[in-house]
């Protein structure tokens, strides 16, 4: 991360050198905070930290959500069917047809496989 910059009267700002994915400016907005508690300094106000804090925070909740959908599609699908074996049945067939959908959608938009689309 590069050193911060005043610009004007604003507060400082910090521009990360890596990729957005890359796992160290992943972690930029969370030095650039505690840089700024060390000088007393607010940081994270702008929409970058915003979003680093509503991913951490997706992150964390996404297995419980994960969970309890498919606890009551198993559930609805047992009360509807009474068979054990077609809720599993159906549970994989959704994780399977969503895995290969984003599959098609990684190769296509992030492997660059069909530029015309893009």
């Amino acid at each position: 991360m590069r050193r911060p910059q005043r610009l004007g009267r604003s507060s400082p700002r910090s521009i990360s050198r890596h990729a957005g994915s890359d796992q160290r400016s992943e972690t930029a907005p969370d030095e650039a905070r505690a840089r700024a508690a060390e000088s007393g300094a607010e940081a994270g106000r702008r929409q970058c930290g915003l979003d680093h804090d509503q991913h951490k925070a997706l992150a964390a909740d996404l297995p419980i959500a994960i969970g309890i959908l498919a606890l009551t599609t198993f559930a609805i699908l047992f009360a509807m069917t009474g068979s054990v074996v077609l809720p599993i049945k159906a549970l994989l067939m959704n994780v399977l047809s969503l895995s290969a959908a984003f599959g098609v959608l990684v190769l296509i938009f992030q492997d660059g496989r069909s530029p015309r689309l893009a």
